[in-house]
């Protein structure tokens, strides 16, 4: 690391840690910040242009005003329901946020403390590293310092009983050391809310809407998109095929996933305005309840692992000192300002939150498009122009910055396709391949089956998959529509006797199970 680096790295550590004692702010003592709609406006259209996004939703908040709440578009390309701020919008990886106010809840009544050790409400879970199922605390789960990385562990989420996520956990191995640095990961937030029930005596769920949505006033948010009203109007998933958007089909039954507070929630944006405006007051709901010491809300915005590089590509345009995480917020400097931000990906649908406490300003957006980054470019031109001026044109930038992204995304594509041997036939007859393959441990099984159409439909109890012929003993599909047309390939493994033995997919290893008599 050069001296400038260093240097800027040990300011940031300064600046981040004497955050932590900076008080809550008080109206009185906030900044002036300049807000100008017709410009936001008019860069939310060109960003929706150059994302090419169905429909959005976007709104700016004070603690007690709405400078900002405007819809666009439509909730798919292929109907004409206008987006609206009563939409139903997934809230995706924002849900951190609210699951780790629900949790202060628990730490102000005195329930919960941020330094319990996470075995005594969860004697089940075990880590691979003993030290860490010792020392494991609340406070390693909602600070992300655990060291377990993001990894087929998250899908387990959804899929499999608690039983087998159990003992899935136990066999994942550490990205990174216990306690040694930031590491984002769906896994311990989703233990999170097992914590939550343990230590309220009633199901988190239950808990966070009686406890913290209702009292704010949030009626229209749902810990799934199951719990909503059936006729409720929601964003329709998108993607980008690489020439057009197109609505994502495949990956619709993905929404109504089993709930969790890693990131099942789903909301509105008249919703996330009272949401914002509640954390910009300090734990005051509009109705003036205070739902919480200012000071235990606080700790959720404070500064807990220093983070060397941010893992948002947009966010290394701003020129900013340092960068860390709190309790489900990612945080970064911009002119001085401390911003806490989050975003939200599920499927074809996007969603971010950020706040500058400083100035009392809250930003809240949902699209309808699969990394449509432009939530990115809006938030930063946000924060950019709260001085009167803008130093660089977000939108524009942050679009070229993932072209070249997807470039490389379609030049893998391309060496896929190229490596692909011609004029060769499968080994077997097509009901050959037929059969139920699962993962050493039980977690990820999938069931492969014909359909009569001269395809194989591959299964996992959620989705349903068609695969045809690639090449020798080896099945492929692009029903994966995420970005860019990418190709998922199936190789069936044979044994001596030319029998299907098991399968790789995406270099994990199925074996076959073979029917009990």
């Amino acid at each position: 690391m050069d001296r400038t680096k260093m240097n800027r790295y040990l300011l940031g550590c300064i600046l981040t840690f004497s955050l932590l004692v900076i008080s809550p702010i008080d109206a009185a003592e906030r900044d002036n910040f300049e807000f100008d709609a017709e410009l936001f406006d008019a860069e939310m259209r060109r960003g929706i242009d150059l994302w090419s996004v169905p429909g959005t939703a976007v709104t700016v908040v004070t603690p007690d005003d709405i400078l900002f709440s405007k819809s666009y578009g439509t909730t798919s390309i292929n109907g004409e329901t206008p987006v609206t701020s009563q939409t139903l919008v997934a809230a995706a990886s924002t849900s951190k946020a609210m699951a780790a106010v629900a949790a202060m809840l628990l730490v102000d009544r005195g329930l919960l403390s941020l330094d319990d050790k996470v075995s005594d409400y969860l004697p089940r879970l075990q880590l691979s590293v003993p030290y860490a199922t010792v020392e494991l605390t609340v406070r390693d789960m909602l600070a992300q310092t655990v060291g377990i990385g993001s990894n087929e562990m998250d899908l387990s989420l959804y899929f499999h009983d608690d039983d087998v996520i159990y003992k899935k956990l136990a066999n994942i191995e550490f990205a990174n050391s216990f306690r040694s640095q930031f590491t984002y990961s769906n896994t311990l937030y989703y233990f999170l809310g097992k914590v939550i029930t343990e230590a309220a005596g009633e199901d988190w769920k239950t808990f966070i809407h009686n406890e913290l949505w209702s009292p704010i006033g949030m009626d229209s948010t749902y810990v799934s998109k199951s719990h909503a009203p059936q006729d409720t109007v929601a964003l329709t998933p998108h993607y980008w095929n690489g020439h057009e958007v197109l609505e994502n089909s495949i990956f619709k039954p993905l929404h109504n996933l089993p709930t969790n507070t890693s990131g099942s929630f789903w909301t509105t944006l008249n919703d996330m305005q009272l949401w914002l405006q509640f954390l910009l007051n300090k734990g005051r709901t509009a109705s003036g309840e205070q739902l919480l010491k200012p000071e235990i809300l606080s700790m959720v915005f404070e500064p807990q692992m220093l983070i060397r590089e941010s893992l948002y590509p947009v966010s290394n345009f701003v020129d900013s000192n340092w960068h860390s995480y709190g309790f489900g917020w990612f945080q970064q400097d911009i002119d001085g300002y401390k911003v806490d931000y989050h975003t939200g990906s599920v499927y074809g649908l996007t969603a971010m939150l950020g706040i500058d406490q400083a100035r009392g300003i809250g930003y809240a957006i949902y699209s309808n498009r699969d990394h449509a980054e432009m939530r990115h470019a809006m938030l930063w031109h946000l924060m950019d122009a709260g001085d009167g001026t803008v130093n660089r044109d977000w939108n524009n930038d942050t679009r070229e910055l993932f072209r070249e992204r997807e470039k490389s995304t379609i030049a893998h594509s391309k060496k896929v396709h190229e490596a692909r041997v011609s004029g060769t036939e499968p080994s077997l007859r097509l009901e050959d391949y037929a059969g139920v393959f699962q993962s050493e441990d039980g977690s990820f099984i999938l069931t492969v089956e014909t359909n009569g159409e001269g395809e194989l439909k591959v299964t996992d109890g959620l989705l349903e998959l068609y695969f045809e012929h690639w090449h020798n003993d080896a099945f492929a599909t692009d029903d994966i529509e995420y970005l860019e047309p990418i190709v998922w390939i199936i190789d069936f493994m044979l044994d001596d006797l030319n029998n299907v033995k098991a399968i790789d997919i995406g270099h994990q290893i199925l074996h076959k199970v073979e029917p009990k008599d």
